[in-house]
């Protein structure tokens, strides 16, 4: 936790060093995040298109299900988060 907040810091001081506009700080992290989604995004396609390959269709239906299921949590987890990182910095 200690080197998250250490990484966290630097990056701020280093945004406020080259710029510390703050639209320019929300649309950098707007921009992180749609990237590092796209990356993730991909990797999970390629890997559940394996690993539901030789399922049956209820089993895809199921995995389906809890993929959803797994997205919503983690964005339910994240969101305060973040914003919670973000108001002690």
């Amino acid at each position: 936790m200690a080197e998250e907040f250490e990484h966290c810091a630097t990056c701020h001081k280093a945004f406020k060093a080259v710029s510390g506009n703050y639209f320019v700080r929300l649309a950098g992290l707007a921009y992180s995040f749609w990237h590092i989604h796209m990356l993730f995004d991909l990797a999970t396609r390629i890997v559940l298109e394996v690993y539901r390959a030789d399922m049956a269709p209820a089993e895809r239906r199921a995995s389906i299900k809890r993929e959803k299921r797994l997205a919503r949590r983690q964005l339910g987890i994240c969101c305060p988060n973040a914003a919670a990182c973000d108001a002690l910095i």
